[in-house]
């Protein structure tokens, strides 16, 4: 039995450092870059990538311990060939992964993927791109991994001999440890014990890009891609010529111009607060029409703010709330953009755009940011601080993802009250988020979905309320903006909106803008918009560039066409000020009208689709 184990343990290992040699290849590649990371940052990359390495050596360990478990009944000489066949296989894809990695970062600025799958369709673009490949340096590489790791397979890894146990007594636990231990293999697999499994947002830690993308394993990276397809490699939504979708696009999408038609602050650079509310619909908020008693401080706060009531969400999760609030990037049908890290990789960013303008920037959250791969989007969007579940006390965390929201927005005050420098915080919630566990009691009952639902909402409202409250009786309530959103609506609960038919009440949300940088409240802005709109606006407000957020617009610039598009699953909807109507993808149909609509409305949404679908899958 003790020498199945050694080996196994060996095997890990060699797999295990591989990786990370791996890793030093491609950092020592690319020294130009890596030298500037400083010691710290380098290590950081090692460590931090450990965790993906381990989940490869998982993957890749899984099969040999189930042949290590058969080696109890079938001869060594046999399973033996088995293992080094797989492996040497796998050695050759992992080096030859490594080498067309450390050539194609250069040219496409992140790590290789299933794209390149592609481009083997065409030969002259293969042989384009690797014209002027330094073919002699990566063949010293080559001669460097493949070789010597061959040699230690053969000779220090895989026994040459390892015999059967002579009796069933010690034949049967051989034969089920090895089966055990493959099943243990799940958790490095997933990569620990989380709530969230192993995803990019798992290893990045930096807010260098290129010390993130050095955490990547190679192999993992090429096989989530792949497990993905590689994301989407054609746009399936082209349904016109694309210049004709563009000029619709741009006849709706006016950037530049004079400054916005009004001015909402009193002051040029306020301090800045986004609370992004998990999952708060409209259908909540009495002054949209929504059930009365759900939200009632929010109620109040209502006509003390600047309220946006005709606002919609990009669309229905929490990843594509947070693209389309934070990077102005619209919601997809089918799949996020944060699936992909290099398909947000030249994305604008309102976190890069306050921290160009000289703010302290961070991004708060009581669960995970390892969650819908939020990390490393947030990283790259320019958030230097990152706040999380590990760094609040057990004690303050809900049964499943975190930290209850007063004990999060609780943190908000206390990074603002020792921030000296302007900031920009961004805070999402999430204890309205299923499986709606909160602390206390459940005010509209626990029975069923809808009851835990607004019972949730209705304990959010009043840690928003409780924030607002002791944010007044700061010293920087005066200088700061505080803008209350939600990241996506509801299906609950199940009431009608349709008496006003510009309303539709999955997307149909709220914004508020609050505190004391406001040139004056109790305003409501009828304007028609949608999260991809918030950036824009914002920046605008300060006076900041923003013409980079291309698929929005300042609700304020004049000369503005009102139109509101969201996503649902493979479906589409767009509003205008005479209505509005969903289109479903599937069944080539319309599945809803509001108000009053007509063939144009539905040929302008069908080529916002398009482009959007079309800018993704060109990324």
């Amino acid at each position: 039995m003790r020498p199945r184990l050694l080996f196994l343990g060996k095997y890990l290992l060699f797999w295990l450092a591989f990786f990370v040699t791996g890793k030093a290849v491609f950092l020592a590649w690319y020294w130009a870059q890596t030298r500037g990371l400083g010691v710290g940052t380098i290590l950081g990359a090692f460590l931090h990538g450990l965790r993906m390495d381990a989940a490869a050596t998982a993957y890749i360990s899984a099969l040999v311990f189930l042949l290590v478990a058969l080696s109890a009944v079938v001869p060594w000489r046999f399973v033996r060939p088995a293992i080094l066949t797989w492996s040497v296989v796998l050695l050759f894809v992992v080096v030859g992964l490594t080498l067309g990695d450390l050539k194609l970062y250069e040219e496409w600025g992140f790590r290789i993927d299933a794209t390149w799958v592609r481009y083997m369709e065409t030969p002259a673009g293969v042989a384009a791109t690797i014209a002027d490949t330094p073919l002699l340096p990566l063949f010293i590489v080559w001669l460097l991994l493949f070789p010597p790791a061959t040699w230690l397979l053969f000779r220090r890894v895989v026994p040459v001999t390892l015999e059967p146990p002579a009796s069933w007594t010690v034949r049967l636990p051989a034969f089920l440890v090895p089966i055990l231990g493959a099943g243990l293999l799940i958790i490095p697999a997933r990569g620990g014990l989380q709530l969230t499994s192993l995803n990019y947002s798992s290893v990045y830690f930096s807010s260098s890009d290129f010390a993130n993308q050095a955490t990547l394993n190679v192999l993992w990276n090429f096989l989530n891609s792949l497990y993905r397809g590689g994301a989407i490699q054609t746009n399936p939504y082209e349904v016109m010529p694309a210049a004709e979708a563009v000029a619709i696009r741009d006849s709706l999408l006016r950037r530049g111009g004079p400054a916005p038609a009004e001015t909402l602050l009193r002051m040029p650079r306020p301090n800045v607060i986004i609370i992004i509310w998990e999952g708060f619909t409209a259908k909540a908020v009495t002054a949209l029409g929504g059930r009365p008693g759900i939200t009632p401080h929010f109620d109040t706060l209502v006509p003390q703010g600047v309220f946006f009531d005709r606002f919609y969400a990009s669309g229905n999760r929490t990843d594509k709330g947070v693209a389309a609030i934070l990077a102005g990037y619209p919601a997809l049908p089918n799949t996020a953009v944060l699936k992909e890290p290099r398909k947000y990789a030249g994305l604008p960013g309102l976190g890069r755009s306050f921290a160009n303008a000289g703010y302290v920037t961070e991004f708060l959250k009581g669960g995970e940011l390892e969650f819908a791969n939020i990390r490393a989007f947030v990283l790259k969007n320019g958030f230097t601080r990152l706040v999380e579940r590990k760094d609040f006390p057990r004690e303050t965390w809900n049964s499943k993802w975190g930290a209850h929201d007063h004990v999060l927005l609780q943190r908000v005050l206390a990074e603002a009250d020792t921030t000296t420098r302007p900031f920009f915080f961004t805070a999402l919630t999430l204890s309205s988020h299923e499986p709606y566990d909160i602390p206390g009691a459940y005010f509209f009952g626990n029975e069923t979905k809808e009851k835990r639902y607004l019972s949730a909402l209705h304990y959010t409202d009043s840690a928003v309320a409780g924030f607002i409250r002791e944010a007044r009786q700061k010293p920087w309530w005066d200088s700061t903006l505080i803008i209350i959103v939600p990241d996506h609506g509801h299906r609950l609960p199940a009431i009608d909106l349709t008496s006003d038919q510009y309303r539709e009440e999955t997307h149909y949300i709220p914004m508020l803008w609050m505190g004391g940088a406001l040139r004056r409240t109790g305003i409501r802005v009828p304007r028609l918009g949608d999260h991809n709109d918030l950036a824009p606006t914002l920046l605008a407000q300060l006076g900041l560039p923003h013409d980079d957020f291309l698929w929005g617009q300042d609700l304020f610039a004049a000369g503005r066409t009102p139109f509101a598009y969201y996503t649902f699953n493979d479906g589409f909807g767009y509003l205008t000020e005479r209505g509005g109507l969903m289109w479903d993808n599937v069944g080539k149909r319309v599945l809803r009208t509001f108000g009053t609509t007509d063939s144009l409305d539905l040929h302008a949404g069908k080529a916002l689709q398009q482009l959007f679908v079309g800018d993704y899958v060109g990324r």
